[in-house]
């Protein structure tokens, strides 16, 4: 995609070359991440602006190789893209949406002078995650936002975060402590073929939160049987935890066996 911001532009190559010949300001990084913004954001979900619903958050932001950054994302109306400038020159850009499902995510981009921009997505919780980059990036809601089930909510969360399986039988164990009844009926029914659906919300948040991005003994363990993509890493999760509660039976520490029985299972093959 061209770059249609000259600063941002110059900033990216300002990266390439190792860095800029002196402390970018608070003004440039302000520009650059609007640019991004204005560059990558299009084609996220239009929202109607719901001023009674707001979205924010404080956390940490860790450059690759660099010092942790305190951050703060003042809190914003859903529909409605709000930038904060925080201290150290840095700015986040948050943009809380309504999808189609009617529950809120939140788009936010982060940045400081002289370090790349992380962009990811969260709930409306906020939570952590690390990119391919090795930037790392910790959000909680900002308190005033939450209600009592939010909170209740972002506690489960964290214990599930705090579960930390190092191989497939563990991380299904941690699905069966932390999900409720409801949530495992609702996936258990859910057809092979719409397993994909959950990739960007209960996918997103094993990626993020057991540290198949940032590297941990789960990602460990998938690596060493030859499975390399976060992406497919929780895939091979979630297609292990319906074959299993649709009574399958197989060597769960076998990536391959696992997503061979789950193509079989799409195909409208049941377990015997």
């Amino acid at each position: 995609m061209a770059m249609r911001n000259p600063a941002m532009a110059a900033c990216m190559l300002a990266f390439a070359l190792g860095g800029t010949a002196r402390a970018e300001t608070a003004d440039a990084v302000a520009t650059r991440v609007r640019g991004w913004v204005e560059a990558q954001w299009s084609a996220l979900p239009k929202s109607k602006p719901e001023t009674e619903q707001r979205i924010g958050f404080t956390g940490r932001f860790t450059p690759r190789g660099g010092a942790e950054i305190k951050i703060r994302c003042d809190s914003g109306a859903v529909g409605v893209v709000t930038y904060t400038r925080f201290d150290g020159g840095g700015v986040c850009a948050v943009y809380p949406y309504r999808r189609p499902d009617n529950f809120i995510w939140t788009q936010v981009a982060v940045s400081a002078p002289d370090v790349p921009i992380v962009d990811s997505e969260f709930g409306k919780n906020g939570g952590g995650m690390t990119d391919r980059g090795g930037n790392s990036l910790w959000l909680d809601a900002n308190p005033e936002n939450e209600t009592p089930e939010d909170r209740a909510e972002a506690e489960k969360s964290r214990a599930m975060a705090a579960c930390a399986p190092a191989d497939m039988t563990q991380a299904m164990a941690c699905l069966d402590k932390h999900w409720s009844a409801d949530t495992k009926q609702s996936f258990a029914a859910l057809p092979a073929k719409q397993v994909i659906l959950t990739h960007m919300s209960v996918g997103m948040w094993i990626r993020n939160n057991w540290g198949l991005w940032r590297g941990g003994p789960l990602r460990e363990f998938f690596t060493a049987r030859q499975v390399t993509h976060p992406d497919s890493m929780s895939s091979v999760i979630l297609d292990a935890y319906w074959l299993r509660e649709h009574g399958c039976k197989l060597d769960w520490s076998d990536p391959t066996a696992v997503r061979a029985r789950f193509e079989r299972a799409e195909k409208g093959e049941g377990c015997s």
